[in-house]
């Protein structure tokens, strides 16, 4: 028996996620998705509470969603990576992993993830930092000089991750077969809208903004949880709570932030002034940005 694993946010679940299922059906005989809670990689609250993901996820195909614990959904991509895969491979009988990605040639995936974990990428990687770029542009550069190909592959984010994927598989349960499958119609946090796809941050946009009033043709299963719009309950936003945030990071001394991951010496110190100095959440948000 074949089962396989898709790691996913579903902010929303829509019609690109419906054809990733109907893919990976192709392969297995179930499917087991690890699922982001309430609150998803950006450090935002997911635009639709958990379970009605999760039930769209189940109406579409899905056999099981598992909740990724929220110290690895609001991650780096990294240890987002590392904490679904450590999750799905705790499932009796995994056999394959499918992410969807905007290329598909998995020795290309899997070479860059190789280069990614080696001490000719680390020593390149910490040259390239002393010019003040970007974290992100500092790995692909450093990759792009090892392997040209690989460093294309880092231009586009479900490339990144699934490449971060591939690494925690080899790291944590390499039996466990990879499957990329070639993201099609919208590409990630693309704006571009088709006639039934558009992608997960377009349909944000559409939904808060309230641009589009058919936004409901690019979610299947949406009469299931219309209600949540209808009510009130949806769309939930940061902004929403930007208050009530800020009121608790004003209370906080600099040295608390230093028990928060990613927060280094310095930093600290960053985050207390902008949030002394702001008005609003996402005001804050703007002061602490760094390369």
């Amino acid at each position: 028996m074949n089962i396989c694993g898709i790691v996913c946010e579903y902010n929303p679940f829509h019609n690109g996620h419906q054809y990733h299922i109907d893919e990976v059906r192709k392969h297995a005989d179930a499917i087991v998705c690890v699922m982001s809670g309430n609150f998803v990689q950006r450090g935002e609250p997911a635009i639709l509470r958990k379970h009605l993901r999760a039930q769209a996820a189940v109406l579409s195909g899905a056999d099981l969603v598992v909740e990724l614990p929220t110290p690895w959904a609001t991650a780096s991509a990294e240890r987002f990576a590392q904490g679904a895969i450590y999750l799905y491979s705790t499932i009796p009988g995994a056999t394959h992993l499918s992410f969807g990605c905007e290329s598909n040639d998995l020795t290309a995936l899997s070479r860059t993830a190789e280069i990614l974990e080696s001490v000719d990428f680390s020593d390149r990687l910490k040259e390239s930092l002393k010019f003040g770029v970007s974290f992100a542009t500092a790995r692909m550069n450093s990759v792009l000089e090892i392997d040209q190909n690989c460093g294309k592959i880092l231009q586009y984010p479900n490339n990144i991750l699934a490449v971060e994927y591939i690494k925690a598989l080899n790291l944590i349960s390499p039996n466990i077969v990879p499957i990329p499958i070639l993201r099609r119609f919208s590409s990630h946090d693309s704006d571009v809208i088709t006639e039934d796809f558009a992608s997960a941050s377009a349909i944000r946009t559409l939904i808060k903004e309230q641009k589009n009033a058919n936004f409901a043709r690019f979610l299947p299963h949406f009469s299931e949880y219309s209600n949540e719009f209808e009510n009130g309950f949806a769309p939930a936003q940061i902004e929403n709570a930007e208050r009530a945030i800020l009121a608790v990071l004003k209370h906080l001394d600099a040295d608390d932030y230093l028990a928060y991951p990613d927060v280094s010496e310095g930093l600290h110190q960053r985050i207390k002034t902008a949030v002394s100095t702001s008005g609003g959440f996402l005001e804050a948000v703007e002061k602490i940005k760094s390369k």
